[in-house]
């Protein structure tokens, strides 16, 4: 991630945001096969994808004005998280319930991967992520890869969704 060029960036953004695409296509057909746990895992994970493409537009006015980028913080950041929760809960920074509000999307998410202890009891993938939990994510994340798809196309006209 070292030297990038305005090119190299766009290049990844666009990936970022097919990658995104294909996550939420194989959440949809989790969730209509009734595999809500893993639908939510799915459509989750494309929403920390789309945060990326806020990370790199940073990282791409950097380069246009000339400055030097963190590389390897821009690797830190790409696999972190928490740090990509951040990007999509913004209006929850703004009131001040940020760190539970990531600390609670990150529990959800593992436990809709794995077997949990909660309440004197264990907890199963499916037993923790309704069919209504995981629908509104994939909404989320469509909402979100959308309004992304917008800002892309501002600028790269010749980019475009499979959906669109």
């Amino acid at each position: 991630m070292q030297n990038m060029t305005v090119d190299d960036i766009i290049d990844g953004m666009v990936k970022i945001t097919l990658n995104a695409q294909s996550l939420v296509d194989e959440a949809e057909l989790l969730s209509k096969n009734k595999y809500h746990a893993r639908a939510y895992t799915l459509s989750h994970i494309a929403r920390e994808e789309i945060s990326k493409l806020y990370i790199l537009f940073k990282v791409g006015i950097e380069v246009i004005a000339g400055k030097k980028y963190d590389y390897k913080k821009l690797q830190k950041r790409f696999n972190n998280h928490k740090s990509k929760i951040q990007f999509f809960s913004i209006p929850y920074y703004i009131d001040g319930l940020n760190g539970k509000y990531v600390e609670g999307i990150n529990k959800r998410k593992n436990e809709s991967l794995y077997v949990g202890y909660e309440q004197s009891k264990f907890q199963s993938p499916s037993d923790a992520i309704s069919e209504h939990v995981a629908n509104r994510t994939i909404e989320l994340a469509i909402n979100t890869i959308l309004k992304s798809h917008l800002q892309i196309t501002k600028n790269n006209p010749q980019f475009k969704l499979n959906w669109i």
